[in-house]
């Protein structure tokens, strides 16, 4: 696994007592529990991002829907199912980025599927996280032909930090979150995993079209054709395409799609 370096930051009060209050939590029942974070997939309407008119196979591997985290916090153990837990992320991110795709079984396959412009194969490099403060967690995007010729292998990054969740609260919000994590401990250790995972599909929703071997790929408009009823052949969109960034709703447990011109 690759290693994800980090910066130490100094820890306020507020972080302290969340700290201490996980502690807690997990040994308030009997010893030797294990505990599960509760990482929510995202929770959206159709998107309204204008999508790139192309059908790409999407594939996640045994690798990645196996990576699970296991740690041991005094007496008890929590496992962290971030594998699992990113596939419907990226589910909705390359949602919001291609006009179809289409889940893949296996890949690379003996015989290409003439139907797809394209394959996405989404790996998970490392996931790292310090207890109740960060939390780290590292993909490689691999983009290809469909008979296997590479085009882009990206990586991408997301994180949380308690301690910048901390300066956007009120007083208020953090002594309730100091008491979520000591009531919901599950949950919350979960929340922010999917903070993580949330700002590595948000990347992937705004760069991908900016990475320069997929403005080569768009620009050569071979790979375009149509993929609706009536449409005529499609090209890659002009500097004014629109692109859409994951971001929280006022509404808990719901994500949305926006649209950034």
């Amino acid at each position: 696994m690759a290693e994800v370096s980090h910066t130490s930051n100094r820890r306020g009060p507020i972080s302290r007592v969340i700290t201490l209050a996980l502690l807690l939590a997990t040994n308030l029942l009997p010893a030797a529990c294990t505990y599960t974070a509760r990482i929510h997939p995202p929770a959206m309407p159709t998107s309204i991002v204008v999508k790139l008119p192309v059908t790409v196979g999407i594939y996640f591997g045994e690798e990645l829907r196996r990576h699970e985290l296991e740690e041991g916090v005094l007496t008890d153990k929590v496992r962290f199912p971030v594998g699992l837990a990113a596939i419907p992320w990226f589910e909705h991110a390359f949602a919001g980025t291609f006009a179809r795709i289409v889940r893949l079984e296996a890949w690379p396959t003996a015989t290409p599927d003439t139907q797809l412009d394209a394959v996405i194969e989404t790996r998970l490099v490392d996931f790292w996280q310090r207890f109740s403060e960060e939390v780290s967690v590292s993909f490689e995007v691999i983009f290809s032909t469909p008979d296997g010729r590479e085009i882009l292998r990206w990586p991408i990054t997301g994180s949380y930090s308690l301690n910048t969740e901390m300066r956007q609260l009120t007083p208020g919000e953090r002594r309730a979150l100091a008491g979520k994590a000591l009531l919901q401990f599950e949950e919350y250790i979960g929340n922010q995993v999917a903070s993580a995972l949330r700002q590595a599909a948000t990347k992937f929703l705004l760069d991908f079209r900016e990475q320069e071997s997929v403005k080569r790929w768009l620009e050569a408009g071979g790979a375009f054709r149509p993929i609706l009823p009536n449409q005529e052949a499609c090209y890659p969109p002009n500097p004014s395409f629109r692109q859409g960034v994951l971001q929280p709703s006022s509404s808990p447990g719901i994500d949305l799609i926006v649209v950034r011109t």
